[in-house]
C-alpha cells in the first residue's frame, strides 16, 4: 500500500508541515543559522520545554532526511 505522490512531493509536504508545526513560516533562511563561535555548556538555562521542542524539531529533520 504505497502513496501515488512521488517521493519528491512527499518530502516537500513533509518539510512544509515541520514549518508549519514548529511555528517558522515567517522565518528567513540562512547558510549557517548558529553562531559557529558560539560555546554551549549543560547549564544554559534553556527551559525544558523550549528543550523538548528543539528535540522534536531536530527529529522530525532528522527522519526527513532518511526517509
Amino acid at each position: 500500500m504505497g502513496s501515488s505522490l512521488p517521493s519528491e512531493k512527499l518530502m516537500t509536504l513533509h518539510f512544509e508541515l515541520i514549518v508549519f508545526k514548529f511555528g517558522m513560516t515567517e522565518c528567513k533562511s540562512r547558510a549557517t543559522p548558529l553562531n559557529r563561535k558560539l560555546k554551549l555548556d549543560a547549564d544554559s538555562g534553556t527551559e525544558e520545554c523550549e528543550l523538548a521542542c528543539d528535540q522534536q524539531l531536530v527529529v522530525s529533520l532528522i527522519y526527513l532526511t532518511i526517509t
